[in-house]
């Protein structure tokens, strides 16, 4: 899972510069995003590092970080909040 993550941010990176690779939004800074939201937000070129279940907190833009593993799941908490592990 490390690695993965590893490789995640490396290649947010790399790949947030490329204009085909810009999401079609970006995240609101300080709200945490299940990798489902993500992909759901047009991170499209990063599914194969993004697990549904994985759990990360937008700094500001596209400027993310791995926050957590949700073994139970990760559960979207709609517009405007940060989505949150399943307890």
């Amino acid at each position: 899972m490390l690695k993965n993550t590893s490789v995640f941010i490396a290649a947010l990176a790399v790949f947030g510069t490329v204009v085909q690779g810009q999401p079609q939004r970006t995240c609101k800074a300080g709200l945490d995003y299940c990798g489902a939201a993500l992909k759901n937000m047009g991170y499209h070129f990063l599914n194969h590092f993004i697990d549904n279940n994985e759990l990360y907190h937008c700094i500001a833009g596209n400027d993310m970080r791995f926050a957590g593993d949700c073994g139970r799941g990760c559960v979207g908490a709609g517009i405007g909040k940060s989505d949150y592990c399943r307890k």
